[in-house]
C-alpha cells in the first residue's frame, strides 16, 4: 500500500512540531517555522494542519503568540490516528472499503487478501506512537548533527 505524500509531510510535520514544542516549552509553534524547517509551503501545511486539528490531533491558538499545538499527547497518538485524519482512501484498492464497488466483493479470494493486507498495515499503524518517532528523530539530528528530515521530491 502506497502512503501518501500527504500523510508523509504530515507526519514528518508532527514530528517536527513535536520536537520544537519541546524546545519551546510547550507554548503554541507558528506554522512558517515547521514550512521552513520542512521546505513546505505554509499553504500547504495549513491544509494539513486544519484536517488534524479537526480530527483532535492538534490545537491552534490565534494572534500574535498564536500558533498550534498537540491536542493530544504525543504518546497517545498513533501514525494510524493521522493516516486516518489525512487520507480520504484508506486501503490499497477501492473494494477493501467499499464493498459496493463490485457484485462479488463476498466471493472474492483477492479482496481477502487485501482486506488482510490493510488490516496487517493498520495494526502497524496503531502500534507506533508519535511520541517514539520525535524523541528518535530528535536524538538522529543530535547526533548527526543534520536538520529534520526533509527529502526532496522526486522530478
Amino acid at each position: 500500500m502506497a502512503i501518501s505524500t500527504r500523510t508523509r509531510y504530515a507526519i514528518r510535520a508532527l514530528v517536527n512540531l513535536g520536537r520544537i514544542e519541546k524546545s519551546n516549552k510547550g507554548k503554541p509553534v507558528k506554522i512558517k517555522d515547521i514550512a521552513k524547517e520542512q521546505g513546505l509551503s505554509k499553504r500547504y501545511l495549513e491544509n494539513l494542519f486544519l484536517l488534524l486539528v479537526k480530527s483532535g490531533i492538534l490545537s491552534s491558538v490565534k494572534g500574535e503568540n498564536g500558533g498550534f499545538f498537540f491536542a493530544k499527547n504525543p504518546k497517545v497518538i498513533t501514525l494510524y490516528d493521522i493516516f486516518f485524519a489525512v487520507e480520504s482512501k484508506p486501503g490499497p484498492v477501492e473494494c477493501v472499503y467499499n464493498e459496493k464497488i463490485c457484485d462479488n466483493t463476498n466471493n472474492c479470494e483477492l479482496r481477502k487478501i487485501w482486506v488482510q493486507l490493510t488490516q496487517g498495515t493498520y495494526d502497524y499503524l496503531k502500534s507506533v506512537k508519535l511520541d517514539s518517532l520525535i524523541t528518535k528523530q530528535t536524538a538522529e539530528e543530535k547526533k548527526s548533527k543534520k536538520g529534520p528530515c526533509n527529502y526532496k521530491r522526486r522530478k
